[in-house]
């Protein structure tokens, strides 16, 4: 959502087997090399991935490295890029080589691997067996090729693409036989050509109309690879939590735009960050803008990278090029920034993500927290809004600020509800204006759901309701600013011995308070939690409920055993730790 005017297609990327795929015995036809040419010329990086040796390829096919950026050949055991190529995996022993021949058993010694009939394939195992070899076998219709343990078309298309800097989360794949399945489950869509074996179009996302290179050819110039039509396959999707009806609820994963909304203290952040979370195990690279530092717990999750807050935010070009050279997840926390400065920096920004977005199609999502602040009318980035990208998550609990190019993008529409009733009302316009449904149901729905409920709107679909499913990383809402922002004079905790008496200190944040709780006297400490001052003072400022039940309990614990200072101090400190200050 966040765009430039020359928007390209989501997909950067094109895997393609060569036999039965790109061509049928021989060269490819001169309409599917044309196709190619044609693909390449919009961006588009072409890779060949084949099962046959470079020699082998080249007698057919010379002109591949002309014709493609990369190839993969020898079943992704050898990587041929424009500098020359390399083995990924060290050779077969020679010695099953041997022994098959020695057997009457013809073979074809690739550099790595070793291929034959596939009738063979009883003999062959009892040799590897015999060797004690770490090999495993993979068929490719009536071939029958050892490779070493590990090595597929996936992990050879891996190497080539980190190679381009791009993702299989950005790539196609299109097969015909066994030795294609590991190369179509790794890539976001997986194509299978009219003629494939039965168990590739079964598991294929996508069987094309047309045979081998006809197919393709007419694949690589159709809809879904210019970006005009979407496929979301069911192995990529999102978990929302439960359906009333006892059935999941779900998103695609990928090519859509989500608006999470909801009242203030709803649990929209905590919504959002499941969505994140799932998105990064599903290993697609994700931005995080974090205005409030909600999402730096996110940063417990492999490959995601935490800046900002306390230690400064890289330059707009750096922070794009961590998301574009790694291809992990950053989360970027404007907590410690002024308004002002927050929104200048987006500006900065965007149009530095953006050329990566364009270039290597990472970040595939970018993830914008308190959205009606930086895509609203005037907003710091709303001039950047393009109808039609697609990979955007937005936050707001007032949608009806967000700008009409960012309204009209949606594809799904999640409202939270619980948190403060003022502004469900206005949620449940907002919303009906995209499901077209009756704003005072939604309302009604809404203002009946209860905290950890929501309703889930798609575009052309029916509203439902569910039950939000839980987290595997913690959240804690304005983690930092809870923590460390000073709060105002009327929200500082004011400690005093007794009732009447004058104050001996002051906390202005969690930071604060967990440093006087450490060394404040016995008495002092008593007076408050006899009080259940420290439970009230957590929900009336921070409305942490989690923390503030704990903290109750350790006073209720106060007042009804006279329990030992020393052991509720440290109760206390453990407490605040544990939710914030680790």
């Amino acid at each position: 959502m966040l765009g430039v005017e020359a928007r390209s297609p989501y997909f950067k990327a094109v895997a393609i087997d060569f036999d039965g795929t790109l061509a049928e015995g021989g060269p490819p036809a001169a309409s599917v090399l044309a196709a190619v040419r044609s693909a390449r010329e919009r961006g588009l990086r072409l890779l060949l991935v084949t099962g046959r040796t470079l020699t082998d390829l080249w007698q057919v096919f010379p002109d591949v490295v002309e014709n493609f950026d990369l190839t993969v050949a020898e079943n992704g055991a050898i990587l041929r890029a424009p500098e020359g190529h390399r083995r990924l995996a060290r050779p077969v022993d020679p010695e099953l080589a041997r022994a098959l021949q020695s057997r009457g058993i013809p073979v074809q010694p690739g550099e790595v691997i070793l291929a034959c009939d596939a009738v063979y394939d009883a003999e062959v195992f009892e040799e590897i067996r015999r060797l004690d070899l770490d090999c495993q076998l993979i068929r490719n219709r009536a071939a029958l090729m050892v490779i070493p343990a590990g090595v597929t078309k996936a992990s050879g298309l891996a190497v080539a693409l980190r190679e381009l800097g791009l993702s299989p989360r950005s790539a196609i794949a299109i097969g015909d036989a066994e030795n294609d399945l590991a190369l179509l489950e790794v890539c976001e869509l997986g194509v299978a050509v009219a003629n494939a074996v039965p168990v590739v179009k079964q598991r294929a996302d996508l069987v094309l109309d047309r045979a081998d290179g006809s197919g393709v050819a007419e694949f690589l110039e159709g809809p879904i690879v210019r970006g005009k039509q979407f496929i979301h396959p069911d192995r990529w999707r999102i978990r929302l939590g439960m359906f009333d009806d006892g059935e999941p609820a779900t998103l695609p994963s990928s090519q859509i735009n989500i608006l999470v909304t909801g009242a203030s203290q709803s649990g929209k952040s905590y919504l959002a960050g499941l969505i994140t979370e799932q998105l990064i195990r599903l290993r697609y690279s994700v931005l995080v803008i974090d205005p409030e530092g909600d999402h730096a717990r996110l940063g417990e999750l492999p490959d995601v990278l935490v800046v900002g807050g306390r230690e400064g935010l890289p330059t707009p070009e750096r922070l794009a090029n961590l998301l574009g050279l790694q291809l992990g997840s950053v989360v970027a926390d404007l907590s410690f920034l002024s308004r002002e400065d927050a929104n200048r920096y987006l500006k900065d920004v965007a149009p530095w993500v953006e050329r990566q977005r364009l270039q290597k199609g990472a970040p595939h999502w970018v993830v914008i927290d308190e959205a009606h602040g930086s895509l609203g009318a005037g907003g710091a980035v709303a001039q950047y809004l393009a109808p039609g990208a697609t990979g955007y998550l937005l936050v707001s609990y007032q949608p009806w600020e967000l700008s009409s190019e960012a309204l009209g993008g949606l594809d799904a529409m999640i409202a939270v509800a619980g948190g403060q009733q003022s502004g469900i009302g206005n949620i449940a316009k907002a919303m009906a204006g995209f499901a077209g449904d009756d704003a005072a149901s939604l309302m009604s729905r809404l203002e009946g759901a209860g905290l950890g409920r929501a309703l889930l709107a798609s575009r052309g679909g029916r509203t439902r309701t569910l039950q939000v499913g839980r987290r595997t990383t913690s959240h804690v809402r304005h983690w930092h600013k809870y923590a460390i922002v000073e709060q105002a004079a009327q929200s500082r905790f004011y400690f005093r011995r007794g009732p009447g008496e004058g104050i001996i200190a002051v906390a202005g944040n969690l930071q604060e308070f967990h440093r006087e709780l450490s060394h404040c006297e016995a008495g002092v400490m008593l007076h408050h939690a006899m009080r259940h001052d420290f439970s009230r003072w957590i929900q009336g400022v921070f409305r942490d409920s989690v923390l503030a039940e704990t903290i109750k309990a350790i006073e209720e614990g106060v007042v009804a055993t006279g329990a030992n200072s020393n052991s509720i101090r440290n109760e206390l400190l453990i407490a605040i730790e544990a939710r914030y200050l680790e």
